[in-house]
């Protein structure tokens, strides 16, 4: 049982990475967590099948993606009234 819920925990602290905002430090997060959880999964604390739930959390490309958007490029300028 404890293995399980050490893999919940995993599971929403991997859901939080990916669905994070992009910042500038965002891609080198999400390859140190993949890099993370292939260790994991070689030291036998994941099975194959958790590996690829979190990798697939990690890599979807979608609203969460670790790429930029125009609007994170730009500085906002504030006006001054």
């Amino acid at each position: 049982m404890t293995e399980m819920l050490t893999f919940k925990r995993l599971e929403r602290t991997v859901n939080l990475i990916a669905r994070h905002p992009f910042y500038p430090g965002k891609p080198e997060a999400v390859h140190d967590c993949l890099d993370d959880l292939e260790d994991r999964y070689r030291d036998g604390s994941l099975t194959h099948e958790q590996k690829s739930i979190l990798v697939s959390l990690l890599t979807t490309e979608d609203a969460n993606s670790i790429e930029p958007t125009e609007s994170d490029c730009y500085p906002r300028h504030h006006r001054s009234s």
